[in-house]
């Protein structure tokens, strides 16, 4: 019976250990210059927010780690993230939200808690229900004001006046004279409604007092209202190490500003470049990311390639069928457009 007991005893020090080996966090922070392999510190994440990551390493050392330096973090994820993650994965973004939401009340730490409801942020955004996201995005800013999740954030790129309820939310933001995050979203939207002199006022205060990225995010919302004749050659080569100066996760929406400046500028062939560069840099914005395509393939048009064309609003077609009105005219494009089938 002793025996027994100890055999019983050693296999759950084996199961024990293993589950506190699944149950340990990884930090991999960015690669130094010298180094040939990213650093890994393991323990226990404790708070990660966009300014500091704490943790607890294995020795029960506290640390402290910048933000700016968390390449990746990985986690022991709970089963109802990732079948969220799995959902979000195939698409199914409306499945995807909801299973996020059941992860959220189930999760206890708070960190994970903001990464779960920047996941709803971003379904709700493809889904086209920009006022939700928004809402989303400002409930994770009141818990991390320097949240890392820009991505998450909800902003106009393109003229089209805001359906009635993101016109509501979006005059709720702009009168958030406390957040700028909530001013620069509701100023976005409102760039092509009837109160786009006070979104102008609001992003120009925004440009010089908001923290740096979305000072400059603000900035390009204004590249929005300039003239046309103003968007020159020289003057889309200063803007672009202005994009490329923000994080790489939300770079995506000035870049079709820039495609479209090429494109005025009679550049067709830089213009589609600068669109195709759209889905392969965003895999969060699918409505931006179909747009770009779209318009990537008119530009293919103007060069004469209208196969290269026709294979653009296929995918549009095929990839992208939540953006509708996009896809619809895709349809209609394959089918004007000359040259054989792609």
């Amino acid at each position: 019976m002793n025996l027994l007991r100890l055999i019983l005893f050693a296999l759950l020090l084996v199961l024990g250990g293993a589950v506190g080996a699944a149950a340990e966090d990884r930090v991999y922070l960015q690669h130094s210059v010298d180094s040939r392999a990213p650093e890994v510190y393991v323990g226990d994440v404790n708070d990660f927010t966009g300014e500091t990551l704490k943790m607890t390493t294995l020795s029960g050392r506290q640390i402290e780690i910048p933000a700016a330096k968390v390449a990746q973090v990985d986690s022991d994820w709970p089963e109802k993230m990732r079948q969220a993650q799995a959902l979000a994965a195939q698409k199914k973004f409306a499945e995807a939200e909801i299973a996020f939401q059941a992860a959220y009340r189930a999760e206890p730490r708070p960190w994970v808690k903001r990464m779960l409801i920047a996941e709803m942020a971003r379904c709700r955004r493809n889904l086209g229900r920009n006022d939700a996201a928004g809402d989303a995005f400002l409930a994770l800013v009141a818990s991390d004001p320097y949240t890392p999740y820009l991505d998450a954030m909800p902003l106009a790129w393109k003229t089209g006046e805001p359906d009635v309820n993101l016109h509501r939310a979006a005059i709720a933001w702009l009168e958030k004279t406390d957040s700028p995050h909530a001013q620069l979203m509701g100023a976005s939207f409102l760039l092509s409604a009837a109160e786009r002199s006070q979104a102008i006022a609001a992003l120009q205060k925004l440009r010089t007092a908001a923290p740096a990225e979305l000072a400059l995010l603000a900035e390009m919302q204004l590249w929005r209202t300039e003239p046309p004749t103003t968007q020159t050659a020289d003057r889309i080569a200063e803007r672009r190490p202005q994009v490329e100066r923000l994080p790489r996760t939300v770079q995506s929406g000035p870049r079709l500003l820039l495609g479209d400046a090429l494109a005025r500028d009679g550049q067709p062939e830089s213009a589609a470049l600068e669109y195709l560069r759209i889905p392969i840099l965003d895999n969060v914005d699918r409505p931006l990311a179909a747009e770009a395509l779209l318009r990537a393939g008119k530009q293919l048009e103007l060069l004469g390639r209208p196969v290269q064309a026709k294979r653009l609003y296929r995918e549009i077609i095929t990839d992208y069928p939540a953006a509708n009105a996009i896809a619809r005219e895709a349809s209609a494009r394959m089918e004007q457009a000359g040259g054989a089938s792609p």
